[in-house]
């Protein structure tokens, strides 16, 4: 029994065929089914038997090369092709043309059909067979399809050879042999990708994301979200309507004015000290009168503005402490592949517009500042309230990400899988553009 075609060279569309190349291939069995589209070279295939059968090859195919190994391991060529040992009987086109006729011919030795009333039809016949062999060519001549040989030959090639190689690829190379991939596979995407070849076909950027997120074997733990609440807004208008306010110069002491520290010292004091009781820091007496201006200058509109600035200078501290408690993740390991990038350039920014959130705040203290220890009696211009960094806007960014990583965490088998699938979509379609499928 035939064991195997070990390969064929220069017989018809086979230019180069090699049985231990295919990896799909068995060896033939008892029963055997071969099945191909038109023109993929399954009549080519039965004139090789045919030449088994006739113990000589073709003359049309007098430079091939041929090998054909049988079950008991003996081996046969071209040159002694002559002894094969096999009885073979072959039905295919050839057997046909040269056994069957339509018309009576005694010098011919073939089956002839008597069709009775159709008998008139068999010169049409003969016609479209003249046609079909225009077409089709014979041993004799080279038909009108000859010139597509190539075309039939390259997308031979392109199937049986490139389809494998791809399937391999994707495989082993893009999915870290994650998914059984072979081109029974890539041959099943392909009806669905053609349907709309470059709807499949995915932007740059989805392409590097999915590219790492199909290799992941297992999810990262959930991550907390960023809880922030700035109140950098507010702090501006608080600051504006000090900044604007203009008090009147009266019940003023220009020590204390021009010295906000020793302002705060005696403030502290008139709490501390009775009226007639002597200072418990010089020990000399306090008068009443003393007290009296005292506490008219602290409660002129001057001092007003200080105690309400004061809470400001406390609430801008606050503000830069928020910053330096926003729960950022620890490292981009605690996120799970095809998230980190995005991660990672979103912290890029929100890094710079804490800074800029940082020189903001110390711009209003700064302000602030200056009009309560230098500038108390004047009005100042307004800090503009305009002044937008964005940085709210960052941070919901990252929290976007976040979510779609825990998302991706807590439903991991469902997404990865329609992720995958995308992904071999994308391949595959891409794959069939590029070698103008």
């Amino acid at each position: 029994m035939i064991a195997r075609i070990d390969n064929i060279r220069n017989f018809g569309i086979y230019k180069n065929f090699n049985w231990a190349s295919n990896e799909d291939l068995i060896d033939f069995k008892e029963k055997n089914l071969i099945y191909g589209w038109n023109y993929s070279g399954k009549t080519t295939l039965s004139r090789i038997f045919s030449s088994l059968e006739k113990k000589v090859v073709f003359d049309a195919y007098k430079n091939c090369d041929l090998k054909i190994s049988l079950a008991n391991g003996s081996h046969y060529t071209k040159s002694n092709i002559s002894s094969f040992p096999l009885n073979l009987l072959v039905f295919n086109s050839d057997y046909i043309r040269e056994n069957l006729r339509w018309e009576k011919n005694e010098g011919i030795n073939a089956i002839f059909f008597e069709i009775g009333e159709q008998a008139k039809i068999s010169s049409q016949i003969a016609d479209i067979e003249k046609k079909i062999t225009q077409i089709n060519g014979d041993d004799k001549i080279k038909g009108e399809k000859e010139k597509y040989r190539a075309d039939i030959e390259n997308y031979g090639d392109f199937e049986e050879n490139l389809f494998t190689s791809e399937s391999r690829r994707i495989k082993n190379d893009v999915f870290s042999s994650l998914i059984e991939f072979n081109k029974g596979h890539f041959k099943k995407q392909m009806k669905l990708v053609l349907q709309n070849l470059q709807s499949f076909i995915l932007p740059k950027s989805e392409v590097v994301k999915l590219n790492k997120l199909v290799k992941i074997e297992s999810p990262k733990e959930e991550v907390d979200l960023i809880t922030y609440d700035f109140q950098l807004n507010e702090l501006i208008e608080q600051t504006n309507e000090i900044l604007v306010a203009e008090p009147k110069k009266q019940d003023v002491l220009k020590i204390l004015d021009e010295r906000p520290e020793a302002m705060k010292w005696v403030e502290r004091g008139l709490q501390l000290n009775k009226v007639e009781e002597r200072c418990l820091f010089c020990d000399n007496p306090i008068n009443s009168d003393r007290i009296e201006v005292l506490n008219r200058y602290y409660q002129n509109e001057a001092s007003k503005i200080r105690n309400i600035a004061q809470p400001l200078f406390e609430k801008i501290e606050e503000e830069k402490n928020k910053i330096e408690q926003l729960n950022f993740p620890k490292s981009i390991q605690d996120l799970n592949e095809g998230f980190q990038e995005q991660f990672l350039a979103s912290k890029k920014k929100a890094d710079t517009e804490l800074k800029k959130y940082t020189n903001a705040l110390d711009k209003i203290k700064n302000i602030l500042e200056k009009k309560v220890n230098n500038k108390i009696y004047q009005s100042l211009k307004p800090i503009d309230k305009s002044y937008d960094i964005q940085l709210s806007k960052t941070l919901n960014d990252i929290n976007t990400n976040l979510k779609a990583n825990n998302e991706f965490s807590e439903k991991f088998t469902e997404i990865i899988d329609n992720e995958r699938v995308k992904y071999l979509n994308h391949l595959v379609a891409s794959f069939l553009k590029k070698n103008k499928y």
